[in-house]
């Protein structure tokens, strides 16, 4: 549930130009989104 939580934080602090960000947990955040 923190995932959840984090995937907007960490979107909304990293620009939508960077399609695939190097952190880890971004990731794992776009993962659970898209399912």
């Amino acid at each position: 549930m923190i995932t959840i939580a984090t995937a907007p934080a960490t979107r909304a602090a990293r620009p939508a130009s960077r399609p695939l960000p190097p952190s880890p947990v971004t990731g794992s955040t776009r993962t659970l989104r898209h399912i």
